[in-house]
């Protein structure tokens, strides 16, 4: 499922600019595929069996893991790409803020998606600290998004911060997760 999923969603959305959308679904199959296969690989190996619950609880524990570890990635290579300074360079997304718009605009030709780019886009330059301070809390997020394995509580909090970090994504930038 995860080489079905994964080739054909490339495909189909390698021309689309501004969608994510088939990024999720393989990382839900492939922390399903590790906890399916590592369950198999012990019963063939040592001969123990698992119980339906627990195994079904482990495809949800390594799903969660592999969510959070690609937030960590994200998160780290943003800081080594600019020495530690990304949420500092907050003003440089408005160029990329009007692109997406105009890639939205191409796709639906709704009128005023060109003008909010440039909208938001001036918002930003204009107002560079409250995006500073906003993209600061983001790297936050990205960055202990791990901590999300740790307990229930850690996973809704880190949960939500991860859900209104792209919202402000699609609001700003109208990329679609």
């Amino acid at each position: 499922l995860l080489i079905a999923t994964l080739g054909p969603a490339t495909l189909l959305y390698t021309h689309r600019y501004r969608s994510h959308v088939h990024q999720l679904i393989p990382l839900l199959l492939l922390g399903q595929f590790l906890a399916y296969a590592i369950v198999d690989f012990s019963r063939y190996i040592h001969g123990k069996k698992f119980n339906t619950e627990k195994i079904h609880n482990l495809a949800f524990y390594y799903t969660r893991q592999v969510i959070a570890s690609f937030y960590v990635l994200a998160a780290i290579s943003k800081l080594l790409a600019t020495n530690g300074m990304w949420p500092l360079r907050a003003i440089n997304i408005a160029p990329a803020v009007v692109k997406t718009h105009a890639h939205q605009y191409y796709e639906e030709l709704q009128t005023g998606l060109l003008e909010r780019g440039e909208w938001m886009s001036n918002l930003i330059i204009n107002y560079p600290f409250i995006f500073i301070g906003i993209f600061c809390v983001t790297i936050f997020f990205e960055l202990f998004a791990f901590s999300a394995v740790f307990n229930k509580r850690l996973a809704f909090l880190v949960g939500m911060g991860l859900l209104i970090m792209h919202g402000g994504i699609r609001w700003t930038m109208g990329l679609v997760f």
